[in-house]
């Protein structure tokens, strides 16, 4: 009995010592496996600059606007993807909430601050309340000079140049080079660098040899409003009833939507045709059907800006320190390739 009971006993133990063996050799190699690169599991779908959680605050200007909406939708879309804690606010506009959620974004420990503001004078004050907490910040097409902020958006000059090259080639084209007059739709509240779209323009007028005196030239304001483009489109008309060759350089879609409205209203859509910046959901409609005095927009492409934004808020923040000045694709949309671009 005894002798049975030490057999026993002996088999219990080596069937425990050989399960341990068995154990210790699988554990062995699933790091090898891993490792190998032979692991057959779903690969993952976080990109290679994964944003680790860093905390980026966005302030956008006002959801109203179509372009501001879908740069917001984008911002969010790219922190999903990239790993970023992403805390939207929306200051409506309102210079004192842009003031008043940067204090609160700044509270709440942001890593970087990402802002989306038409309002220069705004952003010296924000750069102060950044500057005096260490914490870097993206302006979206409005550029702060300051060594802690960087720059995404549309290349205002370059941007008008390119259409300036494409009412030159419409003009030369279609009006025999001729052209009676120059509208320039701006928007002053943005300063300097929006204006820069419109002065574009003209260097791209000249540099396809259209050159124009002073008194060919007019400027109008309120491009982000299309009633009061609406307005003014009509009054500029009705004061050239002769000219029959009037080009319109708008800073922004709206003022475009409302100048063409005037020439629809005055019946002389043939005698003008608008080129503008930003081409929104409604210019795309326009152009595609055709037959209006819109011909052609350029491209900012708000639907891509979070691809790019998000991967540089992280390099910032992962002190990378990449260029200071990055830019948005621009296209000049006409019929022609609107289908092309934009599929309907």
């Amino acid at each position: 009995m005894k002798g049975t009971r030490k057999n026993k006993l002996f088999i219990l133990v080596l069937v425990v010592l050989l399960l341990a063996l068995t154990a210790m050799g699988c554990s062995s190699n699933a790091p090898a496996s891993q490792g190998s690169g032979s692991d057959t599991s779903a690969p993952s779908t976080a990109p290679a600059d994964e944003g680790d959680g860093y905390l980026v605050g966005f302030i956008n200007y006002n959801k109203e606007i179509e372009f501001t909406r879908i740069v917001a939708d984008s911002m969010q879309l790219n922190a999903d993807l990239h790993g970023v804690d992403l805390i939207y606010t929306e200051a409506g506009a309102d210079a004192q909430t842009m003031l008043s959620s940067t204090d609160t974004l700044l509270m709440q420990g942001i890593d970087l601050l990402v802002d989306f503001n038409f309002t220069p004078d705004v952003m010296v004050q924000m750069v102060e309340k950044t500057n005096a907490k260490g914490v870097p910040a993206i302006g979206i097409d409005c550029l702060p000079v300051d060594d802690m902020w960087w720059f995404f958006g549309a290349n205002n000059y370059q941007a008008g140049v390119i259409a300036g090259k494409a009412a030159a080639d419409y003009v030369v084209n279609e009006w025999g080079g001729q052209l009676d007059s120059l509208v320039l739709i701006g928007h002053e509240a943005a300063g300097p660098d929006v204006k820069n779209r419109s002065l574009g323009v003209i260097e791209g007028l000249e540099n396809a040899g259209i050159n124009l005196s002073d008194d060919q030239i007019y400027w109008m304001d309120n491009c982000t409003d299309a009633q009061k483009s609406q307005a003014q489109g009509a009054d500029f008309l009705t004061g050239h009833p002769n000219d029959r060759h009037i080009l319109v350089a708008v800073a922004s879609a709206p003022g475009a939507i409302g100048f063409n409205s005037a020439t629809i209203a005055a019946g002389r859509v043939s005698d003008v045709a608008i080129f503008c910046q930003n081409e929104d959901s409604g210019v795309q409609d326009v152009i595609r059907e055709g037959g209006s005095s819109i011909i052609g927009a350029v491209a900012f492409f708000p639907e891509k800006y979070g691809d790019r934004i998000i991967p540089l808020a992280i390099s910032i923040i992962k002190g990378e320190n990449p260029p200071k000045m990055n830019y948005t694709e621009h296209i000049v949309v006409t019929h022609d390739n609107i289908n092309s671009i934009f599929p309907n």
